[in-house]
């Protein structure tokens, strides 16, 4: 039938679609595009409506991020560790701006709570280096050994 509108369904921007824009930005932040990594953030950020919560959550601080709003960006890592996600991401972003101390706290708030995760172990490791807390560093590796002993501080 020519000229027949499209069903509804072809319509709707599905959830999933939004999804992989948020996949993209991550490759294209680790291959180092920055006008892609760019371009697909703000894809997912336009579309953070048909995400859920959580992840429209950590597109908005991405977008922040990388469009400066420092503030934003905080706020919402700060939201998703109030609902007990991302310690990671947060405690980064604590690390980068040079607040070790905070992001101290959050990473081990987040491996308090039987991480398995050996990111989460380096950051605190990170953190606690920052603050010349050697011993304190040590330990934490030590800990990450015996909870994870395949995992790996270095390549």
């Amino acid at each position: 039938m020519a000229g027949a509108a499209p069903p509804p369904r072809c319509l709707t921007v599905r959830a999933s679609f939004a999804s992989t824009w948020n996949l993209l930005f991550v490759a294209y932040a680790n291959t180092g595009a920055v006008q892609s990594q760019l371009d697909a953030i703000n894809h997912a950020y336009a579309l953070r409506s048909r995400l859920s919560e959580f992840e429209a959550l950590a597109t908005a601080a991405r977008c922040h991020r990388l469009h400066g709003d420092f503030a934003e960006e905080e706020t919402a890592w700060q939201r998703l560790v109030e609902a007990e996600r991302e310690h990671t991401n947060y405690a980064n972003m604590l690390l980068e701006r040079r607040r070790p101390a905070e992001a101290e706290a959050v990473q081990r708030r987040d491996i308090d709570a039987d991480s398995n995760l050996a990111i989460g172990y380096w950051n605190l490791t990170e953190a606690q280096v920052a603050q010349r807390k050697f011993a304190a560093a040590e330990s934490t590796v030590a800990r990450m050994t015996a909870r994870l002993p395949d995992a790996r501080l270095t390549q």
